[in-house]
This record gives C-alpha cells, sequence and structure tokens, in this order.
C-alpha cells in the first residue's frame, strides 16, 4: 500500500551497496559469508547490522535515540565514515528517504515500471535484481558471483541511475517499515 509522505529534507543516497572492499577500508575486517577473495571489491558487504552500523558494534550501552539526535557510536560504521569523510550528517536513509530513491518516480512495485507476475520466478523481478530464483540461494562461502549475492551494479538501475534497489542484500533503514492504515504514520 502506497501512502503520502513529505520529505523535509535534500538527501544524498549510494549509488551503489556498500562493498565488501568498502566496509573492510572503513571497519577493518571482512563480515561477509561469502569470502572468495576475487570478488570483495565489487561483491555487496551482507553480515553486518545495525549495531555495526550505527550504535556500538560490541552491543555494549549507548542509544543514538534517533530521531532526537542523530548520535552514532565512534566504533560504528557510520562513526568511523564520518570521522574519515568529515561528513558529519552522513547517516542512513530514513524508510521514506529510501522507498522514494528506490521508486524514482515509479508507482508499480518494481522501480522499472513493471509489476510482479510471480510469487516465485519472476523475469520483471529478475531484470532489476538478484533474489532466490535467478541465482541468489544455494551458494558456499567460496562461489563466485553466479550464486548468492552479485556483483554491484550488475541489473538495471532505476530511473535515477540507483543500482540494485531490489534484492542483493536487504536493505538498511535508519527507521522501520510500519504497516499502519494511511495517515496514521
Amino acid at each position: 500500500v502506497q501512502r503520502q509522505v513529505s520529505l523535509t529534507k535534500d538527501f544524498y543516497i549510494g549509488v551503489f551497496e556498500v562493498t565488501q572492499k568498502q566496509w573492510e577500508r572503513v571497519m577493518g575486517n571482512w563480515p561477509s559469508y561469502f569470502t572468495n577473495a576475487a570478488y570483495r571489491d565489487t561483491r555487496p558487504v551482507e553480515r553486518v547490522s545495525y549495531y555495526g552500523i550505527r550504535e556500538n558494534p560490541n552491543n555494549s550501552a549507548i542509544s543514538p535515540n534517533w530521531p532526537q539526535t542523530d548520535q552514532v557510536h565512534a566504533d560504528s560504521f557510520m562513526g568511523k565514515l564520518r570521522a574519515k569523510t568529515g561528513l558529519s550528517a552522513i547517516d542512513l536513509p530514513t524508510e521514506s528517504q529510501w522507498e522514494y530513491a528506490c521508486r524514482a518516480g515509479a508507482t508499480t512495485a518494481l522501480n522499472s515500471g513493471k509489476n510482479l507476475t510471480e510469487t516465485t520466478s519472476c523475469p520483471n523481478m529478475a531484470e532489476v535484481g538478484r533474489y532466490k530464483y535467478n541465482g541468489g540461494s544455494g551458494a558456499s562461502s567460496g562461489s563466485d558471483t553466479s550464486t548468492g549475492t552479485d556483483k554491484v551494479g550488475s541489473y538495471v538501475p532505476n530511473a535515477w541511475g540507483l543500482y540494485d534497489m531490489h534484492g542483493n542484500v536487504y536493505e538498511w533503514c535508519l527507521d522501520w517499515y510500519i504497516n499502519a492504515p494511511p495517515g496514521t504514520v
């Protein structure tokens, strides 16, 4: 169900998911299940948590209390990325920002302007992202990108040039989607 929201501030969003190499450059580790070193530059990091991204990776006491503050833990990905770049406002997108960026003006289920046609193997979904029925499952940790997660940017981008907004890995957002009647959120 689509609902009307108002975005009150401009925002930036990455063209691709964060790759394993980008994560390693910021955090100094490789937390991914997919360990084939030949693909670390281009495969997305996929074994990360909200704690590792924004709060304390060791799960000790800290509460950024978003939206009251934009505080992140200094040892988190965002904390270290802010320190390395000097960009103190860099953060995860809200669910509304992510949805807006994903859709890129489309009103269909997929940002390609197409809808889902099947509940399992859908050719329209296969055009825009990796998922269970086009190679996204059954991969071993040392596999190449023909199974499991695919290289970032392997599928058709949306109208705004953003890749992998459907499939490949879960997309972390600052807040959560709430399935509530329109006008209650």
